[in-house]
């Protein structure tokens, strides 16, 4: 690791016991515990026993280590979202533990001190006097911030209010260079090759450490939901557009946020690092789409019409709706005005790269026809667009075809659109062999099962040469991922307050994998239901069920059962049919696993005797 990379280096662990008590969770159980035998302390007044005494004095103890912990994460500027709030201030839950721990150790001080304090004001003095010291170190902290804000405020606005009219001239010159600059390293990044190897980051949001090795093609990031798959993808693309409006939102101001990035600009590496206020190292805005989730059309309107947003431009701005999370549909819709311009400025046409493309991925990923039919004007600037799906034997308009369709033809086409923009040269036939960096965040949304298996191949077969950063829900969609593909994000316990996740990338390829084994390798859960799992484990337990259903139908055909007992033989014959449903499941399983063992012994002897034939032929031959 190069010098620069030192200050990604985590401080030392604290001590189990200690990063144990820095939990939030961990403080409120101790206290809640402490309190109650400090309420024992009370009952018992003087005839408290000696095992009373004993766990006054521990409750005391770890009171005092939960004081300590909390003035640490203090004073050691731990700015974690449950510590203090994006202001600077402790937040109400921070100061409640605080306030409940220095109550708890000055209260077990008084039970055994009582017999020096003999009056009530030498308690109330004394009790006065501990909680003073004891809040001291936390009010002086907390009004030093206080003062400290202020005078940098004063001393940013006296600075400010100094400046003349030359300074601010500078000022607007230095502005003016800087937009400059970035232009220049935007237009340079534009006409480079440019490959992602690495993105690391530190103390953000869910995150405390983790990094990501990225390959030149498909990388796939697979999590569960709430496990912050979309927001690592916020970070990285915000990393690479230089933005520096979202990241600020993303890294937490402890001071000690960092993300780094290493690529390579053709073939030369370079580093993007941003700290927790600013970039350190950067090679400007770098090209990239991102689509989100989100790519819906609204079906209420048959009409297409032109688009006057400028974020709409997917060279520029083909990362602004992931970044800031805004409706994506415009981008869509803009997609779809393009192919009726290609449409009617070509003669009115189908016989043109961009409809073979979008109807061959869509053949392709679905197994179903589909072809464009009919474009159409309406008004002035509008389009309708009409397709054959499978089953519908007339042409509909393209926003009544199904979501997972649109969502193929949105992704693949708005893809195509974008490294066409990016060529030097427009010519259809060496558009798909274009380098390009595109993130798609839930790719799997909206599609089926099947389809998901295809969708990061087919993406490697139509662009060679474009670096694709995908994240899913589905273990199914890496099928075929070579390795170091595949990432996976892990839930993990640190030292923080937050608990957080990191990445996991296995070692070891896809290619083959059945479903079971993606489900298992991924999330380490077998391919069975709850309800399966339910009986095939009461079929293992003895229980005298039987002979219960026996006695039940002897008292039935004697015309003595009631109706509480006819429910009873009821349930437990409906438990019982399907108890061995799952056991003659479980056999079965059992079975087929033998015969694939059984197979693989076979092949194995097979494959030998082969091989023993072919080297007597060549022996026989010479």
């Amino acid at each position: 690791m190069n010098s620069k990379s030192q200050d990604l280096k985590r401080p030392r662990s604290l001590p189990s016991v200690v990063a144990w008590l820095n939990r939030p969770a961990a403080q409120r159980v101790v206290l809640a515990l402490c309190f109650g035998v400090n309420a024992l302390l009370f009952i018992f007044n003087g005839a408290r026993p000696n095992y009373l005494a004993i766990l006054a004095a521990v409750t005391g103890l770890i009171s005092s280590l939960v004081l300590v912990t909390l003035l640490a994460r203090w004073y050691s500027h731990t700015d974690y979202l449950d510590i203090r709030q994006y202001t600077g201030v402790p937040t109400p839950e921070f100061w409640t533990t605080y306030v409940v721990a220095i109550l708890t150790v000055v209260n077990t001080l008084l039970s055994f001190f009582k017999e020096q304090l003999h009056t009530t004001s030498s308690k109330v003095l004394f009790s006065t006097s501990l909680i003073v010291l004891l809040m001291a170190p936390m009010t002086v902290r907390y009004l030093y911030d206080a003062v400290r804000e202020r005078l940098l405020e004063k001393a940013r606005a006296d600075v400010i209010s100094s400046l003349d009219q030359r300074d601010l001239e500078d000022l607007d010159v230095r502005i003016e260079l800087k937009e400059e600059k970035a232009k220049i390293n935007f237009a340079q990044n534009l006409k480079s090759k440019i490959v992602l190897e690495s993105f690391h980051v530190r103390d953000t949001v869910l995150f405390p450490e983790t990094e990501w090795k990225l390959q030149p093609g498909v990388n796939v990031l697979l999590g569960r939901n709430g496990y912050g798959k979309s927001l690592i993808l916020r970070m990285l693309a915000g990393t690479l557009q230089n933005d520096d409006e979202v990241l600020k939102t993303l890294l937490q101001k402890s001071g000690t946020g960092l993300m780094e990035l290493h690529l390579t600009r053709d073939e030369n590496g370079a580093v993007v690092r941003r700290n927790a206020r600013r970039f350190v190292d950067s090679i400007g805005k770098v090209p990239l789409l991102a689509i989100p989730d989100s790519r819906f059309v609204d079906r209420s309107q048959d009409v297409i019409g032109p688009e006057d947003n400028e974020t709409t431009d997917l060279i520029v701005n083909g990362a602004y709706h992931f970044l800031y999370q805004k409706q994506y549909g415009s981008v869509v819709r803009g997609l779809m005005y393009e192919l009726g311009l290609d449409y009617w400025e070509h003669g009115k046409t189908f016989d043109l790269p961009v409809f073979d493309f979008l109807e061959e991925c869509v053949r392709r990923m679905t197994d179903y026809d589909f072809e464009f039919k009919e474009i159409t004007r309406k008004g002035r600037t509008g389009f309708e667009i009409k397709v054959r799906t499978e089953g519908n034997p007339e042409a509909l308009p393209i926003q009544y075809a199904s979501q997972g369709t649109l969502s193929v033809l949105a992704m693949f086409g708005l893809i195509r659109s974008y490294v066409r923009g990016l060529s030097a040269r427009v010519d259809n036939e060496l558009v798909e062999k274009g380098s390009a960096i595109v993130l798609i965040d839930e790719a799997d949304a909206h599609l089926h099962p099947a389809w998901q298996q295809k969708f990061p191949t087919l993406l490697r077969d139509l662009f060679p040469n474009v670096q694709f950063i995908l994240s899913a829900h589905s273990p199914l969609f890496v099928a075929g991922c070579w390795r170091g593909e595949v990432a996976v994000l892990r839930r993990v316990q640190t030292n923080t307050a937050l608990g957080g996740f990191r990445l996991e990338q296995p070692d070891e390829d896809f290619v083959g994998a059945t479903p079971a084994d993606l489900y298992q390798k991924i999330f380490d859960i077998e391919e069975l239901d709850a309800t399966y799992l339910e009986y095939a484990t009461k079929a293992t337990i003895q229980s005298n069920r039987d002979e219960r259903i026996e006695e039940l139908i002897k008292l039935k055909r004697k015309d003595q059962l009631s109706a509480k007992q006819k429910e009873e033989l009821d349930a437990l014959e409906l438990e019982s049919s399907r108890i061995n449903l799952a056991a003659n499941v479980q056999q079965q399983r059992l079975e087929e696993s033998n015969k694939d063992a059984q197979i693989e012994k076979l092949e194995a002897k097979i494959l030998k005797l082969e091989t023993k034939i072919e080297e007597q032929n060549k022996n026989t031959v010479s």
